[in-house]
């Protein structure tokens, strides 16, 4: 049904919340869109090199998160493309 679901966790909220998010697929990558306490989440995935710059990582997609009023910058893997560098410390 093209329906899947993400799951938002934070440092002080580690078990985070699950919920639904249709996929969509672009020329240039995927996104996610759904709901989250009320407000619209909207996540597009992109091919490129990216950092993180906390770590020594290299991600081979970027990330853009929309949600409510914040816009949120960072990158991506997959298992199929995985990222490059130390694993979690």
């Amino acid at each position: 049904d093209g329906s899947h679901s993400a799951r938002f966790t934070q440092p002080n909220y580690i078990d985070g919340r699950e919920f639904s998010v249709p996929r969509f697929a672009g020329t240039y990558g995927v996104g996610f869109s759904g709901e989250l306490e009320g407000e619209a989440v909207q996540v597009a995935i992109t091919p490129g090199d990216c950092s993180d710059g906390m770590s020594d990582r290299r991600f081979p997609f970027a990330a853009t998160v929309a949600w409510g009023g914040t816009t949120l910058l960072g990158c991506a893997y997959s298992s199929d493309a995985p990222f490059e560098g130390q694993g979690a410390p």
